[in-house]
């Protein structure tokens, strides 16, 4: 479905909405209600809704991935489009149309921006869920029961809500402890699963397969396991043993606490000529001597 069409059907969906219930308003008791609004307050109150706009552009900013700088009246810009668009159209649609925005605006990955809207509406959430089960702690005559389900509702809320803004703030230490508790199990489980790669100290690249994407004019790549039997994919045990989209490299540099690696996953989905790409780095460590990995970078 094109872009245009999905617009128009949803905005024709608002319209047949709005006039749904138009049609049983009492306009009468409508228009009273309106006479006696306070214009004093209404136009204070017009004045904050930028200021909100704004400061959800601020923690909009803070979500987003942390490999560039983001601009923060083009955030502002994408999340007044994103509102209006909710308010305007149905199923909240706005909640994708901001991200859109953004790429657009500012060539944003949409994934990464649609992922950091997931990651506010799970804040959100867990925000609403704590203040409900203190609410509902404070209510005279609730049942006993009812208060006890508020209790955990909001506990369990609140120690989410903390968790993930420990995980926001010491995100490399709670990597760095789940890493290393992963590697412990699987050590235990699967002693013999992985090797060491042979150093070199010079540029080591391999990449499989050979051929770019959508060389043979397809997306995916045909079954082909003689190149994963290889160096290094068999000491680093990673094979895909099926039709695939995606072309793998490994690059390899220096040795001891100079060594660094780089993986890169390259696909041409549409076959257009225009690749998406993951990227992930590490290095050495020299203080401590352990690997330290980077975020992975998403280019569309």
């Amino acid at each position: 479905m094109s872009r245009q069409l999905a617009i128009t059907l949803s905005t024709l969906i608002s319209v047949l909405i709005l006039a749904y219930f138009a049609a049983d308003l009492d306009w009468a008791a409508f228009s009273d209600a309106f006479s006696l609004l306070d214009w004093r307050y209404a136009i204070l109150l017009s004045g904050f809704a930028p200021l909100l706009l704004f400061i959800r552009a601020l923690r909009w900013r803070v979500l987003l991935p942390s490999d560039r700088k983001y601009n923060t009246f083009t955030l502002f810009e994408a999340s007044v489009v994103g509102q209006f668009a909710i308010w305007v159209m149905p199923l909240r649609a706005g909640e994708f149309i901001r991200p859109w925005v953004l790429k657009k605006l500012d060539g944003v990955s949409y994934s990464a921006a649609l992922a950091s809207i997931v990651t506010e509406r799970i804040f959100d959430l867990l925000a609403m869920l704590t203040l409900f089960g203190l609410v509902l702690l404070r209510l005279e005559n609730t049942p006993v029961l009812v208060k006890a389900g508020a209790g955990v509702l909001g506990t369990a809320a609140g120690v989410g809500a903390v968790f993930m803004v420990c995980a926001y703030i010491f995100g490399d230490k709670l990597t760095k402890l789940c890493n290393s508790l992963l590697e412990r199990m699987l050590a235990k489980h699967f002693p013999h699963k992985g090797s060491p790669i042979k150093a070199t100290s010079g540029r080591s690249v391999s990449t499989w397969p050979k051929t770019a994407p959508c060389a043979n004019g397809k997306a995916k790549y045909p079954k082909n396991p003689s190149g994963w039997n290889k160096e290094p994919w068999r000491s680093l045990k990673f094979g895909i043993y099926k039709p695939h989209y995606y072309q793998y490299t490994f690059i390899t540099e220096g040795t001891g606490s100079k060594a660094k690696f780089t993986i890169i996953a390259r696909g041409d989905l549409d076959c257009d000529g225009k690749y998406s790409t993951y990227k992930l780095t590490g290095k050495v460590n020299p203080a401590t001597g352990e690997v330290e990995r980077s975020a992975v970078i998403v280019k569309d």
